[in-house]
């Protein structure tokens, strides 16, 4: 497990294209942060998961040492709301990609330790159920590598009931 960390830790600094990684049958990329305000307590990640083994594996966590939490979040449409609902463990089909972007799944990075402002490098380590440990840097940007900018400045209620998961 350490052989495999230090490994990970040591390709962060010889990867490219940093906004990408892979482990074992786990791939990760196009990974970005929504530039926010400085004064902003919760940001948005985005990036793309394929599981591109034979079995389903379960996204069991992330977490980030510029964060105090980061959890995995959908929106969806409650009467007629936007709605996060927590979604950890996150469980990811065989050969299925799943896309984080606006308005879906995506990652709520919560209570930063210092601002975070566009440009910057947001280093994060996904946690698999089959003991995988992906780490990957993301860009703080205005919009996705696709140029996807969906405005979200809409009101989102995030509620009091995705922490009793």
């Amino acid at each position: 497990m350490l052989k495999r960390v230090l490994h990970a830790t040591l390709l962060l600094f010889f990867i490219q294209q940093a906004s990408a990684a892979s482990a074992g049958d786990i791939e990760i990329k196009d990974a970005w942060v929504r530039s926010a305000p400085p004064n902003v307590a919760v940001m948005a990640g985005y990036l793309d998961i394929i599981n591109h083994a034979d079995h389903a594996i379960k996204l069991t966590g992330v977490s980030s040492r510029q964060f105090e939490t980061v959890e995995v979040h959908r929106t969806i449409m409650r009467d007629g709301m936007m709605h996060m609902e927590k979604m950890e463990p996150l469980l990811l089909a065989a050969k299925q990609k799943v896309e984080f972007k606006p308005g879906g799944f995506h990652l709520m990075l919560m209570n930063p330790y210092q601002p975070l402002l566009r440009g910057d490098n947001i280093y994060l380590v996904f946690n698999f159920s089959d003991g995988e440990q992906l780490m990957l840097e993301a860009t703080v940007r205005d919009q996705g590598p696709e140029g996807m900018g969906m405005d979200m400045n809409m009101e989102m209620d995030h509620g009091d009931d995705h922490h009793s998961h």
